[in-house]
């Protein structure tokens, strides 16, 4: 399977003292490739799936976003898997472009201060490794139960961060900023075990409780 994607998009945001965005507008453009193939290691028992997204945007450049999967079904009734995928979300325009000022207040020397929200053009890609085992039994000939182990490593996620101060001139008068802004200062983890039953009621009528949790996709991640 391969696809090719391009996607361009054009804003002018008109600001005011409080909310803008610098610069006020901007053409962003995102190339992207897919390309992933599956291969019958031995038929009928060990697949192994790679695949790979490899995508250029205009804030960090080109990015590779890797799968790969290798399955295992000793028979028709059970199949068992393992797969190590990478995604990450690029930067937006609030990301790197916002400017909000979020009060002003003059300190004991008289000097006129503003609190100051802003986004970092430095911004980079928030990055998540997922691991996934899994396995999947037919116990009966319409009903099918999977359970399924995952870790999530995340990196470089969004945080806010106190930046160092400065002075400006424009608007009069000469004030300090105090910023705080976007940066990429976190990182975390979410590990679980999920359980999820398909049952094909009647050939129109199919129950499936993995579409009940919105946060992980099973037909997305698990093969059939």
């Amino acid at each position: 399977m391969w696809s090719l994607g391009y996607h361009r998009t054009a804003d002018d945001i008109g600001g005011s003292l409080t909310v803008s965005f610098d610069p006020l507008s901007r053409t962003l453009q995102v190339f992207n490739a897919f390309l992933q193939d599956e291969i019958a290691l031995v038929p009928k028992r060990w697949y192994f799936t790679a695949g790979t997204k490899f995508e250029h945007n205009d804030y960090t450049g080109f990015e590779i976003m890797p799968s790969i999967r290798l399955a295992f079904r000793p028979t028709e009734q059970h199949m068992a898997w393992a797969a190590v995928s990478r995604a990450l979300r690029a930067p937006s325009r609030n990301d790197t472009n916002l400017i909000v000022n979020l009060g002003s207040f003059i300190d004991e020397n008289g000097v006129l201060n503003t609190i100051r929200f802003s986004g970092d053009p430095r911004f980079e890609d928030e990055v998540l490794t997922a691991y996934e085992l899994g396995y999947r039994t037919a116990v009966a000939e319409r009903l099918s139960i999977d359970v399924t182990a995952y870790f999530n490593d995340y990196d470089k996620l969004q945080s806010i961060e106190a930046v160092i101060p400065f002075p400006e001139a424009t608007p009069l008068p000469l004030h300090i900023v105090l910023p705080i802004g976007y940066a990429n200062g976190m990182s975390g983890e979410t590990h679980g075990l999920e359980v999820a039953l398909d049952w094909q009621v009647t050939n129109r009528w199919i129950l499936d409780s993995a579409a009940c949790n919105p946060d992980r996709s099973r037909a997305a991640s698990t093969p059939r």
